[in-house]
């Protein structure tokens, strides 16, 4: 018997996921945070609780920035909030859907990039990884970044 074989397969896709980032003018430069395990907060026994995080919060430490290239995706699923005039409630924020050249991202890691908002001005869109979710079959070679904004994210605190 002769086992299933998706070697070559998962090569093409991922040498057409390159090319496809490489030649696409939809793909941004982007700069990846990537989320290292973090360790609770500790609160001194007595200690004023007030501003602290909740019992199972997390304080996330990130790694060095990583630049690397990102393509944003349709995703019919996306959920998000709107208007009574069909606007969404936050514009220019809403959830994404990214394929994105590198592997292993973990969940809460963050993508930066830069947007135009006219013709001259650009701001900073900050998107924080929710989940991943594998594209084809098992083994995959490409995953797909489920992205939420992250307001208030600054990447001059990260050490």
């Amino acid at each position: 018997m002769t086992a299933r074989d998706y070697r070559d397969t998962n090569q093409a896709l991922s040498d057409s996921l390159d090319a496809l980032l490489d030649q696409s003018p939809n793909a941004i430069d982007i700069v990846l945070f990537r989320a290292l395990p973090g360790t609770e907060e500790v609160v001194a026994e007595g200690a004023d609780v007030v501003g602290t995080m909740e019992g199972r919060e997390r304080r996330i430490e990130y790694d060095d920035p990583e630049n690397t290239k990102g393509i944003i995706v349709r995703d019919e699923s996306l959920i998000f909030g709107m208007a009574d005039d069909g606007e969404s409630l936050v514009p220019g924020e809403e959830p994404i859907v990214m394929l994105i050249r590198a592997d292993d991202i973990r969940k809460q890691s963050v993508v930066w990039f830069e947007e135009y908002v006219n013709d001259e001005q650009t701001e900073d869109r900050y998107y924080y990884v929710l989940k991943s979710e594998p594209v084809g079959e098992s083994p995959s070679c490409i995953t797909k970044y489920y992205l939420i904004p992250f307001f208030g994210f600054n990447p001059e605190g990260i050490e």
